[in-house]
């Protein structure tokens, strides 16, 4: 097996793989798809809780922290795949092998090569343990596909077919919205932003797409290993401050970060094959 190679070239940031039957996957951020605004998201929306969160008692929100204001970012996210395409195929199909935790599908879709990452090392279907129906990787690939996926141009595969679409899940990580990198996506309607890390705190606010601030305060006054790894699956809760200048939590459900898990899917000889599955930037 021969090593991976990174290039960092000025805030872009390109992979190559060269591996016995493996892909040689590049990206970049200098060249961002346009995405259409339409669409509804897949993530699955909180029943309407605007009343619960002006019905909050004046004196929950005054003991939450209050820093400066910001102006709302509202954003819509497209997903690409088209109900009856062969890509929206292929993710259906994907969707019920989490569902079923098959284990056996996903081995079918990891090249034999693995799977690139930022420690010139590669991933297998063993290292990312599928064959266990609580590791982290189910939740990780669910949650990286839920709000959609888009047609990707900054990346391909050298061995992906001459006629395959690369796609990318999720569409966040392609958004046109993103500026600094540092910003957190709130993917849902009337979403529950808490005074604590708890689904039983007090709400204090509700965000709709929105855009808002990581609250780095926080996360520098102590967040655990397995708290950070958390905010990729459905477990976790992400430290922000809102518009109004209120610190809290958000699931991690409704909370996405463009360095989060992605993955990019690709025709290699005919099949839909995932080629990268990753996080950070």
């Amino acid at each position: 097996m021969k090593p991976f190679q990174f290039f960092l070239i000025a805030g872009a940031i390109a992979v190559s793989a060269t591996v016995s039957g493996t892909s040689t996957v590049s990206w970049s951020s200098a060249s961002k798809p346009q995405l259409s605004v339409a669409s509804s998201s897949h993530i699955p929306t909180q029943p309407s809780l605007q009343a619960q969160a002006e019905a909050v008692s004046n004196s929950s929100v005054t003991v939450a922290s209050r820093v400066g204001s910001y102006p709302r970012q509202t954003f819509e996210l497209v997903d690409e795949a088209q109900p009856g395409s062969d890509f929206h195929r292929f993710r259906e199909r994907l969707k019920q092998a989490i569902r079923d935790r098959d284990s056996a599908f996903i081995r079918s879709i990891i090249p034999a090569g693995g799977l690139p990452t930022f420690a010139a090392t590669t991933l297998t279907a063993d290292d990312l343990n599928v064959d266990n129906p609580d590791a982290p990787f189910w939740q990780q690939i669910e949650r990286a596909i839920a709000p959609g996926c888009v047609i990707y141009t900054s990346a391909r595969s050298l061995e992906a077919d001459a006629d395959s679409q690369t796609w990318v899940c999720p569409n966040v990580f392609a958004s046109t919205y993103i500026e600094t990198g540092a910003e957190i996506f709130i993917v849902g309607e009337n979403v529950n932003v808490r005074q604590a890390a708890s689904s039983s705190s007090p709400v204090i606010d509700v965000l709709s797409n929105e855009i808002v601030r990581h609250d780095s305060e926080a996360w520098q006054r102590g967040i655990s290993d397995q708290e950070r790894a958390s905010l990729e699956t459905f477990e976790g809760w992400r430290p922000i401050i809102t518009p109004n200048g209120l610190r809290g939590y958000v699931s991690s459900r409704y909370s996405y970060t463009p360095s989060g898990y992605r993955a990019l899917f690709e025709k290699i000889g005919g099949e839909w094959q995932m080629t990268v599955f990753l996080e950070g930037d």
